[in-house]
Protein backbone atom coordinates (compact mmCIF):
# COMPACT_ATOMS: atom_id res chain seq x y z
CA UNK A 1 0.00 0.00 0.00
CA UNK A 2 1.35 3.41 -0.99
CA UNK A 3 1.42 5.99 1.81
CA UNK A 4 -0.28 9.35 1.49
CA UNK A 5 3.13 11.02 1.68
CA UNK A 6 4.45 8.86 -1.18
CA UNK A 7 1.40 9.73 -3.28
CA UNK A 8 1.83 13.44 -2.53
CA UNK A 9 5.55 13.30 -3.34
CA UNK A 10 4.94 11.52 -6.65
CA UNK A 11 2.16 13.94 -7.58
CA UNK A 12 4.16 17.08 -6.73
CA UNK A 13 7.29 15.87 -8.50
CA UNK A 14 5.48 14.70 -11.63
CA UNK A 15 3.35 17.80 -12.07
CA UNK A 16 5.95 20.38 -11.07
CA UNK A 17 8.98 18.89 -12.86
CA UNK A 18 7.86 16.10 -15.14
CA UNK A 19 9.84 13.55 -13.09
CA UNK A 20 7.95 10.31 -12.53
CA UNK A 21 9.25 8.99 -9.21
CA UNK A 22 7.58 5.64 -9.77
CA UNK A 23 10.19 4.90 -12.44
CA UNK A 24 12.96 7.48 -11.91
CA UNK A 25 16.28 6.60 -10.34
CA UNK A 26 16.64 8.47 -7.04
CA UNK A 27 19.63 10.77 -6.65
CA UNK A 28 22.28 9.71 -4.16
CA UNK A 29 21.95 10.78 -0.54
CA UNK A 30 25.07 12.92 -1.00
CA UNK A 31 23.60 14.73 -4.03
CA UNK A 32 20.36 15.40 -2.14
CA UNK A 33 22.35 16.71 0.79
CA UNK A 34 24.43 18.98 -1.47
CA UNK A 35 21.27 20.16 -3.27
CA UNK A 36 19.62 21.03 0.04
CA UNK A 37 22.73 22.70 1.46
CA UNK A 38 23.21 24.76 -1.71
CA UNK A 39 19.69 26.16 -1.40
CA UNK A 40 20.31 27.00 2.26
CA UNK A 41 23.72 28.59 1.66
CA UNK A 42 22.58 30.63 -1.36
CA UNK A 43 19.46 31.80 0.48
CA UNK A 44 21.67 33.02 3.33
CA UNK A 45 24.16 34.78 1.03
CA UNK A 46 22.61 38.15 1.92
CA UNK A 47 23.53 37.53 5.56
CA UNK A 48 20.10 36.25 6.59
CA UNK A 49 18.40 32.93 5.99
CA UNK A 50 14.86 34.25 6.19
CA UNK A 51 12.29 32.04 7.88
CA UNK A 52 10.23 31.90 4.66
CA UNK A 53 13.28 30.74 2.70
CA UNK A 54 14.01 27.95 5.17
CA UNK A 55 10.36 26.87 5.27
CA UNK A 56 10.26 26.76 1.45
CA UNK A 57 13.45 24.70 1.27
CA UNK A 58 12.38 22.18 3.90
CA UNK A 59 8.85 21.86 2.45
CA UNK A 60 10.14 21.57 -1.10
CA UNK A 61 12.70 18.94 -0.21
CA UNK A 62 10.12 16.99 1.80
CA UNK A 63 7.73 17.13 -1.16
CA UNK A 64 10.54 15.81 -3.36
CA UNK A 65 11.04 12.82 -1.08
CA UNK A 66 14.33 13.82 0.51
CA UNK A 67 15.05 11.40 3.35
CA UNK A 68 14.03 12.41 6.85
CA UNK A 69 17.69 12.13 7.90
CA UNK A 70 18.51 15.13 5.69
CA UNK A 71 15.46 17.12 6.80
CA UNK A 72 16.34 16.44 10.43
CA UNK A 73 19.83 17.89 9.83
CA UNK A 74 18.89 21.20 8.20
CA UNK A 75 20.51 23.15 11.05
CA UNK A 76 23.79 21.31 10.45
CA UNK A 77 23.52 21.69 6.66
CA UNK A 78 23.34 25.48 7.01
CA UNK A 79 26.99 25.53 8.02
CA UNK A 80 28.32 22.10 6.98
CA UNK A 81 30.02 23.64 3.94
CA UNK A 82 31.00 27.17 3.02
CA UNK A 83 29.73 28.59 -0.24
CA UNK A 84 33.08 27.83 -1.92
CA UNK A 85 33.00 24.25 -0.62
CA UNK A 86 29.44 23.78 -1.94
CA UNK A 87 30.54 25.01 -5.36
CA UNK A 88 33.40 22.48 -5.35
CA UNK A 89 31.03 19.69 -4.27
CA UNK A 90 28.66 20.61 -7.11
CA UNK A 91 31.51 20.59 -9.64
CA UNK A 92 32.70 17.19 -8.37
CA UNK A 93 29.27 15.58 -8.63
CA UNK A 94 28.91 13.40 -11.69
CA UNK A 95 25.12 13.75 -11.72
CA UNK A 96 24.11 17.21 -10.46
CA UNK A 97 25.14 18.81 -13.76
CA UNK A 98 22.24 16.97 -15.38
CA UNK A 99 19.85 18.83 -13.08
CA UNK A 100 21.40 22.22 -13.83
CA UNK A 101 18.27 24.05 -15.01
CA UNK A 102 15.90 22.70 -12.38
CA UNK A 103 18.56 23.05 -9.67
CA UNK A 104 19.08 26.72 -10.52
CA UNK A 105 15.32 27.32 -10.70
CA UNK A 106 14.88 25.73 -7.28
CA UNK A 107 17.65 27.91 -5.82
CA UNK A 108 16.07 31.02 -7.37
CA UNK A 109 12.73 30.06 -5.85
CA UNK A 110 14.26 29.29 -2.45
CA UNK A 111 16.13 32.61 -2.40
CA UNK A 112 13.00 34.45 -3.48
CA UNK A 113 10.74 32.85 -0.88
CA UNK A 114 11.13 36.00 1.25
CA UNK A 115 9.86 38.05 -1.75
CA UNK A 116 13.31 39.38 -2.57
CA UNK A 117 16.28 38.20 -4.59
CA UNK A 118 19.12 40.12 -2.94
CA UNK A 119 22.21 40.96 -5.03
CA UNK A 120 24.36 38.65 -2.86
CA UNK A 121 21.90 35.81 -3.42
CA UNK A 122 21.96 36.44 -7.16
CA UNK A 123 25.77 36.33 -7.14
CA UNK A 124 25.72 33.01 -5.28
CA UNK A 125 23.10 31.57 -7.66
CA UNK A 126 25.19 32.63 -10.64
CA UNK A 127 28.19 30.90 -9.05
CA UNK A 128 26.22 27.66 -8.69
CA UNK A 129 24.99 28.01 -12.28
CA UNK A 130 28.58 28.38 -13.40
CA UNK A 131 29.64 25.33 -11.36
CA UNK A 132 26.89 23.41 -13.16
CA UNK A 133 28.14 24.66 -16.55
CA UNK A 134 24.83 26.40 -17.21
CA UNK A 135 25.31 28.85 -20.09
CA UNK A 136 24.57 32.49 -19.25
CA UNK A 137 21.75 32.74 -21.80
CA UNK A 138 20.01 29.76 -20.15
CA UNK A 139 20.47 31.35 -16.73
CA UNK A 140 18.88 34.57 -17.99
CA UNK A 141 16.00 32.61 -19.53
CA UNK A 142 15.38 30.81 -16.22
CA UNK A 143 15.52 34.11 -14.32
CA UNK A 144 13.01 35.68 -16.70
CA UNK A 145 10.69 32.67 -16.43
CA UNK A 146 11.04 32.68 -12.64
CA UNK A 147 10.05 36.37 -12.55
CA UNK A 148 7.11 35.76 -14.88
CA UNK A 149 5.97 32.82 -12.76
CA UNK A 150 6.05 34.98 -9.62
CA UNK A 151 3.84 37.58 -11.31
CA UNK A 152 1.40 34.93 -12.56
CA UNK A 153 1.26 33.39 -9.08
CA UNK A 154 0.37 36.79 -7.55
CA UNK A 155 -2.37 37.32 -10.14
CA UNK A 156 -3.68 33.80 -9.64
CA UNK A 157 -3.90 34.16 -5.84
CA UNK A 158 -5.65 37.52 -6.26
CA UNK A 159 -8.14 35.92 -8.66
CA UNK A 160 -8.73 32.83 -6.53
CA UNK A 161 -9.38 34.79 -3.36
CA UNK A 162 -11.16 37.91 -4.68
CA UNK A 163 -13.49 38.13 -1.70
CA UNK A 164 -11.19 36.69 0.98
CA UNK A 165 -9.30 33.58 1.88
CA UNK A 166 -11.38 31.81 4.54
CA UNK A 167 -8.37 29.78 5.65
CA UNK A 168 -6.24 32.70 6.81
Amino acid sequence: MTSTLDLATRHYTLYSTGIDLSSAKAPSIEDREIYTAAMLVCSAADGDLHEEEEKWIVGHQAAFGVPQSILDNVQELKTKWTYDEIVVKIKESLTLKFTRRIFVLHILTACGADSELAPEEMDSIRGVASALDLPEDQFEELLELYNQQQEVNKKLMKCLWKESNPYE
